[in-house]
């Protein structure tokens, strides 16, 4: 064994016997796992209000080691500039919260509006933005307000809506729109409705769900969609956005706690138009994390 090799392993011991000690340690272990989470990250969504009562979802990561809450807070506050679209902030300006993250999950959010500001600032849809941004943290499952209007807290912490993620072929971005509860094939509908509304955010009107299946016990939905001649030219006509709208369509229906992943197929063809969102069929696909790309959106 070479001189090199022995003083390799030596080294490698007095490590390890350095990082066993260092653990026992509450302080030094506690000060080891705040290093180590400094190099995971964390991919979270924020909610944005465009002032044409959309939502339009910005993705990007966090550090493992940040308040999440917090910095979702933030970033609500502080929405990005991009000369071409208006984003706002879905909360009074010098609105000042406090969280406090349970063991199960459950987010208790404390806001206080400032001196003068009416309740009314904090409209449902509002609090539906913050309550989704601060869900998409891996840890939170649940959202509580404290408000000093208890009626309005009370109302945002039941507002169960769901959200339809359409694409804007415009705008080249996901946007959603929120639709009273339901369950899933309701909120497909919806999705192939309010798409059929306008010629550059969703399918064409001609495109019908053929079969739709549900496999409890293994969470997983299975949808055949029919494959026409207009969805064929939209394909092609608009090549890279039509993955922009599949991935709204995954996103719409793995909102579902039930459904953990869905199936998309269109018949017996693999691709739609020059096949750039082939990945996206004939394969089961889970909740996408990344929706429209934050760094896209200016600051």
């Amino acid at each position: 064994m070479s001189k090199h090799t022995l003083i390799a392993i030596a080294t490698l011991l007095v490590l390890g016997i350095l990082l066993r000690v260092a653990a026992a340690q509450p302080d030094i272990k506690s000060w080891i796992d705040n290093r180590l989470l400094t190099f995971q990250r964390m991919t979270v969504t924020v909610y944005y209000p465009d002032g044409h009562g959309r939502l339009i979802p910005l993705s990007s990561t966090l550090p493992g080691n940040v308040d999440g809450p917090r910095e979702i807070f933030h970033k609500l506050q502080n929405p990005p500039i991009h000369p071409a679209r208006t984003l706002q902030s879905p909360l009074p300006a010098g609105t000042v919260m406090i969280s406090d993250l349970r063991d199960d999950g459950t987010l208790t959010v404390n806001l206080s509006l400032p001196t003068g500001s009416d309740s009314k600032a904090l409209s449902s849809d509002s609090l539906f933005a913050l309550k989704a941004s601060m869900l998409s943290l891996p840890q939170i499952k649940r959202v509580k307000f404290e408000l000093h209007t208890p009626p309005i807290a009370v109302a945002a912490e039941e507002d169960d809506r769901q959200v339809v993620y359409l694409y804007n072929f415009a705008h080249q971005q996901i946007e959603t729109v929120m639709v009273p509860t339901s369950g899933p094939s309701t909120t497909l509908q919806a999705f192939l409705d309010l798409g059929a509304q306008s010629d550059s955010q969703g399918f064409p009107s001609d495109v019908t769900v053929s079969n739709y299946r549900y496999t409890p016990l293994d969470r997983a939905l299975n949808v055949d969609f029919s494959y026409t001649p207009s969805l064929r030219q939209l394909a092609l006509d608009n090549p890279n956005s039509i993955r922009g709208l599949l991935v709204g369509l995954i996103a719409t229906l793995t909102q579902f706690n039930q459904i953990q992943q869905v199936t998309l197929t269109f018949g017996q063809h693999t691709k739609l138009g020059a096949g750039q969102c082939a990945t996206l069929i004939g394969t089961p696909q889970p909740q996408p994390l990344i929706l429209n790309e934050a760094q896209h959106y200016g600051r």
